[in-house]
């Protein structure tokens, strides 16, 4: 939970900057973060894990090379929220996690609990009805949420049905 609320919480901030006042680009964004985010995840990770033994790391290249990749990770994710929203970023997140699940379950016959069936079913939903809702945002507007949604899923029935009859 307090990494859901963490990332949230990140990610609403993210958009502030960059769709708000300040406005900065995305590389200008990850270079003022970054500090104060590595400095935090640094002085957490002492308290959580202890020393770090780097005579134990089996390659030490592979650390800058890390390194590198999170920052252009950051850039791109970071450039994502500036051209759509933070909500988009989440919507796409989930989308990506159905798609593993859904990839892992047909090459390697994972089993999925009835739990995580209902979940993402859960999410497949949200994402629909969030884009009914952002295709017909005057409507709900002015009928509220459920009268927007029975009136949208209303109409493309009767259409259909019409289209039936011709």
């Amino acid at each position: 939970p307090i990494s859901s609320v963490s990332e949230g919480l990140r990610l609403i901030l993210l958009q502030g900057v960059l769709q708000g006042k300040l406005r900065l680009d995305p590389l200008t964004t990850v270079y003022r973060f970054a500090p104060s985010a590595g400095l935090w995840l640094c002085g957490l990770s002492f308290f959580v894990e202890g020393n770090v033994e780097w005579a134990a790391l089996p390659n030490l290249w592979v650390l800058p090379l890390n390194c590198l990749v999170a920052v252009l990770l950051n850039v791109l994710i970071v450039s994502v929220i500036a051209e759509t929203s933070a909500v988009v970023f989440v919507l796409a997140g989930v989308t990506k996690d159905i798609a593993t699940i859904a990839l892992s379950v047909c090459l390697y016959d994972t089993p999925i609990r009835t739990v995580e069936i209902i979940g993402y079913s859960t999410s497949v939903a949200g994402i629909c009805m969030y884009k009914v809702y952002k295709d017909h945002l005057q409507l709900f507007k002015e009928l509220g949420f459920l009268g927007g949604m029975a009136l949208v899923c209303g109409k493309k029935r009767s259409e259909e049905h019409t289209s039936e009859l011709q």
